[in-house]
């Protein structure tokens, strides 16, 4: 029985590894299963109390219905992840973008692991996941893709900042307290968006403490999609580094710019590392 190998597997996870919490990630049908199972543990090892948790997880639905490995009806993690990778190489090949082949190779990769981990992950724990595979590679929406391309925007702009000599270089970019403490605000009028842009930032860390402590990463990715709506808004209605001929942007402002940009580019990277996604600094 099922309760017989977790009531054995568990005296030896605990002994060869010692966690401080085992987390089993399952379906909500198992909930009354896992309390006795708990419970039973508990009584027989008492220094496993509290240290095992139920993280009840929605399933994935696909076109056919609910995966099961006792009907075999299995949809593995790889086939998802190659079907998005044709997709979005497909839509590569068909953009205006002058990709090279290992560019398109690399962008298409990461792109599919982060289409497929975003699509998942967004959704609450405990709500089915519906998986649409046309949604997850799209890049103007709710996507994984979609946040490496605005992450990918943000770090094109750091680099004309460097070749304008804005900033030194990109690793020593405008750290955004420093600017503003050596930056006269009076000389900046804070646009909408920008203020909407730092008000988003500011509540990272307490976005990213809430998603930890109640097991819930779609708290990140709806919070990184928000300020990717932002940030893209902010970049098509503002200049960030301006031009020769601007006068409407002042030095002070253009370092503010940029330095807001590097803040939001830096927060982009540090909340996709939490979900598992790696960055592409081109796109």
């Amino acid at each position: 029985t099922y309760e017989g190998k977790d009531m054995g597997l568990a005296p030896l996870q605990f002994n060869k590894y010692h966690p401080d919490l085992i987390i089993h990630i399952v379906g909500p049908e198992q909930a009354e299963y896992f309390k006795v199972v708990f419970e039973a543990l508990y009584q027989l090892n008492p220094q496993m109390k509290n240290k095992q948790f139920h993280l009840i997880y929605g399933w994935v639905k696909l076109k056919h219905g609910k995966m099961s490995s006792r009907s075999g009806n299995v949809v593995l993690g790889e086939w998802l992840i190659d079907t998005a990778k044709t997709e979005i190489y497909n839509i590569l090949q068909n953009s205006k973008s002058n990709y090279s082949k290992e560019d398109q190779e690399l962008i298409s990769e990461k792109c599919a692991i982060a289409a497929v981990k975003y699509s998942f992950l967004r959704v609450s724990t405990q709500q089915e996941i519906s998986f649409d595979i046309d949604a997850s590679v799209n890049f103007e929406g709710d996507s994984g893709p979609y946040l490496l391309y605005s992450y990918a925007r943000a770090k094109s702009v750091l680099r004309k900042a460097t070749q304008q000599t804005v900033i030194s270089d990109q690793k020593t970019a405008l750290d955004l307290v420093s600017t503003l403490k050596h930056i006269d605000l009076k000389n900046i009028s804070l646009t909408t968006e920008e203020r909407e842009i730092l008000r988003r930032l500011m509540y990272f860390p307490e976005i990213v403490n809430e998603a930890a402590g109640g097991y819930t990463p779609s708290l990140i990715c709806n919070y990184l999609f928000e300020l990717a709506q932002s940030f893209n808004l902010f970049y098509a209605k503002h200049s960030i580094l301006g031009t020769a001929h601007d006068n409407k942007i002042n030095e002070q402002t253009r370092q503010f710019r940029v330095a807001l940009t590097s803040a939001t580019a830096q927060v982009f990277k540090k909340g996709l590392y939490l979900l598992g996604v790696d960055v592409l600094e081109k796109m």
